[in-house]
């Protein structure tokens, strides 16, 4: 069974009216841990179809901003989390899929946008599937294993991270290059159907240093966690995630764009 992670921030109204009376009734998801990082858009919302968890996060999200995602996935009950954005609705089918495929391949990150820097994408935003480097948070089956790995490894970066708007902005680029060390494989991306809701002003207001901050957390992130040798013997070898580097900090000067 699966439990689900969702941060609660700026979009209640996408929580309680579509994505959690959908949620609750899918048969692999048995409970939702929905974590309130603001107290002004707290709210209670129960089931008789999944055991709803409500956290009072105000005060953690100040320590941990995105990352609280992982603190909560450890309070799972289940071994399987499923982290999802507020913005996104995955029809039941998209999660049997996610799940059949973890069943078989428990070791790695199993999600729907994926992050490909090579000669040809060069952490182009279009997504790209199949194996991957990055597998974004937005909607990714993970085991709950990989929320304390997260945090055993998370002092190697938190000198890069510190300062990030929003607080943790890479949390996906991390997880991603910690689930490699961890289980020696990398994450999957799959091509499956999911339903856009209202993002509102929440993007728009992500913060200037979104894409400066991701690029400089997955250059020294890489480097810190000692990847570049499993990396060259991949297809994502060392020289692409130079050639990454290169070319996102010539684009900064020129665009500033959220994921």
């Amino acid at each position: 069974m699966i439990s689900v992670v969702l941060l609660n921030w700026k979009r209640p109204d996408n929580i309680k009216n579509q994505i959690l009376p959908s949620l609750v009734k899918y048969r692999l998801i048995n409970e939702i841990i929905i974590s309130h990082g603001i107290r002004e858009t707290q709210f209670d919302y129960e089931s008789e179809h999944c055991q709803m968890v409500h956290r009072n996060d105000e005060e953690n999200n100040k320590i941990y901003g995105l990352a609280l995602r992982f603190l909560s996935a450890q309070s799972a009950k289940n071994d399987i989390v499923l982290i999802l954005d507020d913005d996104l609705l995955p029809p039941e089918k998209t999660i049997e899929k996610l799940y059949h495929s973890f069943q078989l391949q428990p070791d790695r990150l199993h999600g729907i946008w994926g992050r490909k820097p090579d000669y040809y994408h060069n952490y182009n935003y279009k997504n790209v599937y199949g194996e991957v480097l990055i597998s974004l948070t937005k909607c990714l089956l993970m085991p709950k294993q990989l929320a304390t790995e997260f945090f055993n490894y998370q002092h190697l970066v938190l000198d890069l991270v510190k300062n990030h708007t929003p607080l943790w902005n890479g949390e996906d680029i991390f997880l991603s290059l910690v689930s490699i060390v961890v289980f020696g494989n990398l994450p999957f991306a799959y091509r499956l159907s999911i339903k856009k809701l209202p993002e509102g002003d929440v993007a728009i207001n992500a913060g200037k240093g979104h894409l400066p901050s991701r690029i400089n957390l997955l250059k020294y992130a890489v480097q810190r966690l000692d990847l570049n040798s499993y990396l060259s013997t991949t297809k994502l070898s060392k020289y692409d995630l130079n050639i990454l580097c290169t070319h996102l900090h010539n684009s900064v000067s020129k665009r500033i764009r959220k994921e």
